[in-house]
């Protein structure tokens, strides 16, 4: 087994529950699964982080591991229109003249929707305003080639 820079925490869920660590990506699966079986069957989603292959012998989590209903990553590019934080083009916004927040930059987004395809998943791409949608559009047109 490959060496483990640190293991899998133990983390207090906010109703003050212990979440034990997991030790293999087949645990990783099967906990998703088990949450995902529990959730209501009015189309919330399940919403999950943390996995990290250098914990389970580089083994990357992929759709193949998963239900075929995993919908898949979501990436939120800016913010919203009416807190002045969607990230718009020039002029900006026409009072204050500021183009909004980029949640994420252009490489950093492309670089991830780039893996998330490679591993077959579908990326959700948030955003609001003109300018975080250009940035969506050139993370998928990289990640298709």
């Amino acid at each position: 087994m490959a060496r483990r820079p640190c293991r899998p925490l133990d983390r207090t869920a906010p109703d003050g529950t212990l979440v034990k660590g997991l030790d293999t990506k087949e645990a990783v699966v099967e906990r998703l699964k088990d949450a995902a079986a529990k959730l209501p069957a009015d189309g919330r989603w399940l919403v999950g982080w943390g996995y990290q292959p250098e914990f389970y012998g580089d083994s990357p989590l992929t759709r193949a591991d998963l239900d075929p209903s995993f919908g898949g990553v979501k990436f939120v590019v800016d913010g919203s229109i009416q807190g002045y934080t969607g990230l718009f083009q020039w002029p900006g916004y026409y009072k204050t003249f500021a183009n909004g927040i980029a949640n994420i930059s252009q490489d950093d987004l492309t670089k991830w929707v780039t893996e998330v395809h490679k591993r077959g998943f579908q990326a959700v791409i948030h955003t609001n305003a003109d300018e975080a949608t250009e940035m969506a559009l050139t993370a998928l047109t990289e990640a298709e080639r």
